[in-house]
């Protein structure tokens, strides 16, 4: 199996969620199980992370994965028009 970064991840939204609940990045790798330095590369833009432990954060810090992605521009340019053709 390979592993596969999340497309589009947003990490000012990551940063935003965890200072909203004012947990550390420690706090935030307790909490979800994933490695101190995992969860600072991904705030710092060093890595994006992997579906599953995307998935494992925003359970940690009661958000939605959706809240942690921005669509990339092709892909809000996708909507915009399924929207208008709807």
């Amino acid at each position: 199996m390979t592993k596969r970064s999340m497309r589009g991840f947003n990490r000012e939204a990551l940063t935003a969620a965890r200072e909203a609940k004012q947990w550390s990045l420690a706090r935030l790798a307790r909490e979800a199980e994933i490695g101190l330095s995992t969860i600072r590369s991904w705030e710092t833009g060093a890595r994006a992370p992997e579906p599953d432990n995307l998935a494992k954060a925003a359970a940690a810090l009661g958000v939605s994965m959706d809240a942690l992605i921005s669509p990339a521009p092709a892909d809000r340019r996708w909507q915009i028009c399924e929207s208008w053709w709807a």
